[in-house]
């Protein structure tokens, strides 16, 4: 996603299955870079105070509500 007011583009990776811990940070580099939060689209809701977050979350639930991915 593209927010041009900041000159960002957003790479947005959704996981749709997982086994093993989930992991608390990324790697860049190889060093420890940035947190990862792992929560529910509604605490993410909460979470995130940006519209291009927020945007973000409303793309992920009209993919959700096509039967696109699953949940």
């Amino acid at each position: 996603m593209k927010v041009s007011e900041i000159s960002v583009i957003f790479y947005i990776y959704l996981i749709e299955e997982w086994t093993g811990k989930f992991p608390e940070f990324t790697i860049e580099d190889g060093e420890e870079f940035a947190e990862l939060i792992w929560c529910s689209l509604e605490e993410a809701y909460q979470i995130i105070s940006y519209e291009s977050g927020k945007e973000i979350l409303k793309q992920i639930e009209k993919q959700l509500a096509k039967g696109k991915i699953r949940h």
